[in-house]
């Protein structure tokens, strides 16, 4: 998990880490340190935001 682009703040302060393909088999072979070095942020201008008014995640009810 990275802090959430600018965009989806809104939606939460967390997203996931998104790997470019080309990173697929560094970020499964390669050092701790190496793999490391893909967790950030992924580029604002290659998101897609679609926003629904349907929620994407149930609340649970409180218990008694």
């Amino acid at each position: 998990m990275v802090d959430a682009t600018e965009e989806l703040w809104d939606i939460h302060d967390r997203m996931p880490v998104i790997l470019h393909p080309d990173d697929h088999d560094t970020w499964l072979n390669a050092s701790a340190d190496e793999a490391m070095s893909l967790v950030r942020k992924y580029p604002t201008d290659r998101l897609t935001v679609e926003r629904t008014a349907d929620p994407w995640f149930k609340k649970q009810s409180a218990r008694s």
